[in-house]
């Protein structure tokens, strides 16, 4: 049930500092009072912050109490501009068909590169995917006085592995402890929790269950064990990779499991991505080269980018993008008779690379080891996101997995034309094009219309027609120099407008 107790507007901690108002309410009404409270403090407008979806109603996901459970003191909605990328034509396990997949960003080209590559792979014959398992995982820590007692501490844990699933079946129908793996830390035992949560991501659901587990373990400890003695516990010790960046993400189980791959003869390298089979297999060499040097923790060109915007657009957490993103890209050669095999040549494939091989096109592989994803729960039953999600066939029961193909293939085909790009010289220019907001200020012929001269003239009268005339700007330096060089009108102007006056006596005024 909604509070009953209302603080004041000028409400202060105990220490006296203002802090947001109306803290636990989620009714229309104080939302819009703590948005106010917020434009006074800032001393700045929240106009378009404060409008709130439309055709809301009190009982359905558009309702500000909707927002209870996402979000804390909401004071309106982040409106970011929606896309729909493709259509992809994805031949999974759980996918079957063409899928367009929602992208909410505000980065110029990148919905037309993911447009691009989906459309690369379509017309090679699609791509294949194919999910394999989905884990979560808390990792929580058990201090104790010597290593021989933590260890002691890990044989109990193992042991009895069964009684802590029936402990977790107290807590959640949905959530299975799959396993357990040991971090041996001298006298401290830090161990991965590994969970299946269904179609919901789970981080919230297995710290639940591990905590209660947990608990309930130390308890049976003490008297299964009276000698060893647990002396701290903490439910998390960053072990288990949440929202971390760390090369364990490749290769221990969290989230779901997916790849990609594709044959795509040379023809439509050409034809679609615009680059020959030799430079894409080059730049994508060097960029590999690059990625070493770095130190990077996988191969993936442009992932983050791809799973930014459909992470907001279908209400995942964006924060678990640091783990997400990290994968493995390959793509080598690819002769005719692969392509041939796997039926999906288009064109005629002619270019030879190689020692005594013909190579046709590029076979191209992505794997995305830890998709922290859901379909349930979460940001993905508010509106918006729950009609993204929605879009893609992939909301509610059973979803997950799909979500996870799409996802997988239209991040491949993001990847195949990023590198495209820029072995093609594209990537500058497409940025140039696409990926810059330009000012638009300036005086071009399609502002010369009635209401310019009618502003002009205001209230002295209505415009009646108005004739341009020659000013001389020979000596004006800027004007001879830029006006060569700019699509713009740089300079001085000459218009001669005639306008009826209140009184209906004709007058004119030269303006220039």
């Amino acid at each position: 049930m909604e509070k009953k107790t209302v603080v004041a507007e000028d409400d202060r901690d105990p220490y006296g500092h203002p802090r947001v108002p109306y803290r636990g309410h989620y009714d229309r009404r104080r939302c819009d009072l703590r948005r106010g409270w917020v434009e006074r403090f800032a001393s700045c407008s929240l106009e378009h912050v404060g409008g709130w979806w439309d055709g809301e109603g009190e009982d359905d996901s558009r309702s500000c109490f909707g927002l209870k459970g996402n979000i804390e003191n909401p004071i309106g909605l982040a409106k970011i501009p929606l896309a729909a990328a493709g259509p992809l034509l994805v031949r999974g396990r759980n996918v079957n068909g063409y899928v367009l997949v929602p992208c909410a960003t505000t980065e110029g080209a990148l919905v037309a590169s993911i447009t691009r590559g989906a459309a690369a792979l379509t017309r090679a014959g699609g791509v294949f995917t194919l999910p394999s398992e989905k884990y979560m995982n808390r990792a929580p820590c058990f201090v104790c006085r010597n290593a021989a007692e933590s260890e002691q501490v890990w044989q109990w844990l193992v042991k009895h592995k069964e009684n802590l699933q029936e402990q977790v079946r107290q807590y959640s129908q949905h959530t299975v402890l799959e396993s357990l793996m040991p971090f041996r830390q001298g006298r401290t035992l830090v161990v991965r929790f590994n969970f299946t949560t269904g179609d919901a991501s789970g981080q919230n659901m297995v710290t639940t269950a591990t905590w209660h587990v947990c608990k309930w373990a130390l308890e049976q400890i003490k008297k299964d064990l009276p000698d060893v003695c647990v002396t701290d516990f903490i439910v998390e010790s960053s072990a288990s990779g949440d929202k971390q960046s760390a090369a364990s993400m490749l290769v221990l189980p969290r989230g779901v499991h997916v790849q990609a791959e594709a044959w795509i003869p040379e023809s439509v390298l050409q034809s679609t991505l615009k680059v020959d089979l030799q430079a894409f297999l080059a730049t994508y060499n060097r960029m590999q080269e690059g990625q070493v040097q770095l130190g990077a923790l996988g191969s993936t060109i442009n992932v983050g980018n791809l799973l930014a915007a459909v992470f907001i657009a279908t209400g995942q957490d964006p924060a678990s993008i640091t783990e997400c993103a990290h994968g493995l890209l390959i793509v080598r050669p690819a002769t005719k008779q692969e392509i041939e095999t796997q039926g999906m040549t288009r064109g005629d494939p002619r270019v030879g690379v190689g020692e005594g091989v013909t190579y046709s096109g590029v076979y191209a592989s992505l794997i995305l080891p830890g998709l922290v994803i859901g379909t349930v729960g979460g940001g993905t039953q508010l509106a918006t996101q729950k009609e993204c999600l929605s879009m893609m066939g992939c909301y509610g029961k059973d979803g997950v997995f799909r979500l996870a193909e799409i996802i997988a293939g239209f991040a491949l085909g993001l990847d195949l034309s990023l590198i495209s790009a820029i072995a093609s010289g594209q990537f500058a220019t497409a940025h140039e094009k696409l990926g810059r907001n330009r000012p638009t200020s300036g005086l071009r012929e399609e502002h010369l219309v009635p209401q310019l001269f009618q502003d002009i003239v205001g209230e002295r009268g209505t415009v009646e027609n108005w004739t341009s005339f020659g000013v001389n700007t020979g000596n004006s330096i800027l004007s001879e120099l830029t006006k060569r060089e700019l699509s713009k009108k740089v300079g001085h102007f000459g218009f001669k407008v005639t306008y009826r006056t209140r009184d209906a006596s004709p007058d004119r005024l030269q303006w220039s």
